[in-house]
């Protein structure tokens, strides 16, 4: 009778999640800790910040996504001084120097890199094409033509095809010949919801595995922090074997839901809080997850989803948070203010992630 219970809380809460609904509750006079100081690229170290730059030359909406290889991050934007032009800029994690930059059209243009770092895919989440082309020299490579492709896209492994979409219309197109083919695992169109980031509650790993409820407040008497096993009644609406229910941590908002992304390899799960920082400016507060057993056995008592690190900064981030492609740095650029105005006021933060 219990977990009947628990299902049908869980589904309750993945339906209002799902519709955008928050839970409006003030900050609590909590504070998170002050930002830790990061200057050059720090390589040997095992968890915190590695780097630390401006982000200058575009203006980087809060909105858009960035991408981070071995060497770089990327990210795309208007120029301050001509809005009209956006370009898509490479920037050093050694030292933040601008290694190349390519002319982009997509408004409000988010970005993803393959494994090999060879391709840039450009998209805006409300449009309904996804451009690539070669990096760095820019050549086209393919438009792929789809529904609208939500906030989460991807590359193969080697770099042939993109996947896209959300659960009910999550897709993969190959790159030489646009075929287009369902994901393996995504073939339920009854199942709803974001895959791989969200800011609307609930979100999906990429392989289909564990779906994660983040919630404003402790409401739901379901274990925070724990990898339960899906029961049938929540299955239906769920369509994956696991499920995560999380909770704010000290320091952080919960007045708005968070922004979570998961890794490539969704062994881990970034949650992107607002904060107040210690002098009572705006803050972020980014709490990291381990997510690498994901897939409980129906007996299961369940796995601990640990907080593996806590990056607390000045500043916000909203949807600039980008993974490398094994899961053990993220990269983000924040903002002092609401709003970005200007490359003078970005900067980027690189961390190490254990």
């Amino acid at each position: 009778m219990r977990l009947r219970l628990v299902g049908v809380a869980a589904a309750a809460v993945l339906l209002v999640a799902t519709a955008g609904y928050l839970s409006w509750q003030r900050w609590g006079g909590r504070t998170q800790p002050a930002e830790p100081s990061c200057g050059p690229l720090l390589p040997d170290v095992a968890a915190g910040c590695i780097a630390s730059f401006p982000v200058t030359g575009i203006d980087v909406w809060p909105s858009t996504k960035i991408a981070l290889s071995r060497t770089a991050l990327m990210a795309a934007g208007p120029f301050p001084d001509d809005p009209g032009k956006q370009a898509l800029v490479a920037y050093s994690l050694g030292d933040g120097r601008e290694l190349w930059r390519l002319p982009v059209v997509t408004p409000k243009p988010s970005v993803a890199i393959s494994m090999g770092n060879d391709l840039a895919a450009i998209w805006n989440p409300g449009t309904s094409s996804v451009r690539v082309f070669a990096i760095p020299d820019g050549r086209p490579v393919a438009e792929v033509r789809s529904g609208l492709p939500g906030d989460d896209v991807s590359f193969v492994d080697d770099g042939a095809a993109i996947v896209l979409g959300d659960r009910h219309f999550r897709h993969m197109y190959r790159l030489a010949d646009g075929t287009e083919s369902i994901v393996p695992g995504f073939d339920n169109t009854k199942c709803i919801g974001p895959v791989g980031r969200s800011n609307i509650g609930v979100v999906t790993s990429r392989d289909n595995l564990l779906t994660a409820i983040v919630t404003t407040r402790d409401s739901l008497n379901l274990r925070n922090g724990r990898i339960e096993p899906v029961q049938s009644i929540t299955q239906q609406i769920l369509c994956s074997k696991g499920l995560l229910t999380l909770s704010p941590p000290p320091g952080a908002s919960v007045s708005k839901i968070p922004v979570a992304v998961f890794a490539p390899n969704d062994d881990r799960l970034a949650l992107v809080y607002d904060a107040v920082g210690a002098d009572g400016r705006n803050g972020t507060l980014i709490e990291i997850r381990n997510t690498s057993q994901r897939s409980p056995s129906e007996r299961s008592v369940g796995h601990d989803a640990g907080v593996v690190a806590t990056f607390a900064m000045d500043g916000l981030v909203y949807h600039r948070l980008a993974w490398s492609l094994d899961g053990r740095t993220l990269a983000v650029v924040r903002s002092i203010s609401a709003e970005s105005q200007g490359p003078s006021n970005l900067t980027a933060r690189v961390y190490a992630v254990p």
